[in-house]
């Protein structure tokens, strides 16, 4: 596929409308909720870093990312003159909100735009830490705009955007890498043509070589709390507990595909990757992060580890939900072949990542569903709807602080 050749339709005024006000309808129904919320996991250091950088204080706080984020939002702060914790929950909702508007520009070129756009916004991952200061938000606008920008052929800007997300978060450099991959895809073989390439992919080359710069200036891809995500360390976790969590959220889809993952369970090389599979996660998986040993009652992804990892026996059970995602992954139809790279580049976006955690899941899980072709109206309308009860029961426990997603 050539990237330069998708312009995304703008779509029907009515799709607009609908969007624009299913949007305003959660947005408001989730500050609402939150508004009287205390400060929720994270949001403690990152509002602490903001704050600092609105008096002055350029001091940085453990925080693991760089802080692109803090900046901007402390820019923001200062501009609009608001500070409060739920202030700037504000502000970061409208600095990440803009990721909808990309999604459903891109999603245009495949048809059935709207429902897969709300799908997108109120994907539980995606919805709950877009009202949270959270750096994610502002993340995975950064990243689709690179994407959206690369589809245009403006590459050099797409390099922009790739390093402001990398400011924002760091390991955004394998999505960086994903742009190129696909750019020097378009024009393979290039024989003799290697300066053009080069001119095509100039800034995002620079992007990388940033990128390893600071790597090796700062001794590793984390700027603080080194401790607990330390360099050089490969691990299986993210990706197989990122299988149960495409297993739970794209539930719908899964349903659908099951007469393609009856025709792949009828081949033989079907069961030999399953089987590969089960070996690496029986004999590499391992729950052994600090962070992912607290508090199971609050965090979802402490609970379900510890389940998970309560007995061999119980671990190998929880395989079948993640052979069936893996099946149902491969049965999915994307839009054009080379699309297909994002699941190497997603392995390689989770495996530096000790910590095991669900919002690590966001990209990975947004790219897919733009990528996918649409399914049945049925389907896809179903998928909405099951996020809004995922939502309804999530978000107002999250909102009394008895559980964190």
């Amino acid at each position: 596929m050539n990237i330069n050749n998708l312009n995304g339709e703008k779509g029907t005024p009515a799709n607009k409308v609908l969007l624009s006000s299913v949007i305003a309808v959660f947005a408001g129904l989730a500050f609402f909720l939150l508004r009287n919320t205390s400060a929720l996991v994270d949001e403690v250091d990152h509002y602490r870093q903001i704050r600092l950088f609105m008096e002055g204080s350029f001091v940085l706080q453990e925080i693991t990312t760089l802080p692109g984020y803090h900046v901007w939002m402390a820019l923001l702060g200062r501009v609009t003159g608001l500070e409060s914790l739920f202030a700037m929950r504000m502000l970061s909702f409208f600095s990440g909100v803009g990721s909808v508007v990309i999604f459903y520009r891109m999603a245009s070129d495949a048809g059935a735009s709207l429902p897969r756009t709300i799908q997108f916004f109120l994907m539980p991952l995606f919805f709950v830490y877009l009202f949270l200061v959270y750096t994610d938000g502002l993340s995975l606008f950064l990243v689709l705009l690179m994407l959206y920008l690369a589809r245009g052929n403006k590459m050099a800007w797409a390099g922009l955007a790739g390093i402001l997300a990398m400011l924002v978060r760091q390991n955004n450099v394998i999505w960086v890498g994903m742009v190129i991959w696909m750019a020097l895809a378009d024009q393979w073989p290039a024989t003799g043509q290697w300066h053009k390439l080069f001119r095509k992919t100039w800034s995002l080359v620079l992007a990388l070589l940033l990128f390893v710069a600071f790597f090796i200036v700062n001794g590793g891809a984390a700027a603080g709390d080194v401790a607990h995500h330390p360099p050089f360390v490969l691990s299986v976790g993210n990706v197989f507990v990122s299988l149960l969590y495409f297993f739970i959220l794209f539930l719908p889809l899964h349903l659908s595909n099951f007469r393609r993952i009856e025709m792949l369970c009828r081949k033989w090389y079907s069961w030999a990757a399953l089987a590969t599979l089960f070996a690496v996660y029986m004999w590499l998986f391992q729950n052994d992060h600090p962070y992912n040993r607290l508090v199971p009652h609050y965090f979802i992804r402490s609970a379900l580890l510890e389940f998970v990892t309560s007995s061999r026996v119980m671990q190998a059970l929880f395989f079948i939900p993640m052979a069936y995602a893996a099946l149902s992954a491969a049965a999915t139809p994307f839009q054009d072949r080379s699309q297909y790279v994002m699941y190497a580049f997603g392995v390689l976006f989770l495996i530096p990542s000790w910590l095991i955690e669900g919002r690590y899941y966001l990209i990975p899980f947004t790219l897919f569903l733009l990528y996918r072709e649409p399914g049945r109206k049925q389907t896809e309308w179903a998928g909405v709807v099951y996020y809004m009860l995922i939502l309804a029961v999530v978000l107002p426990l999250m909102a009394r602080s008895m559980i964190f997603l």
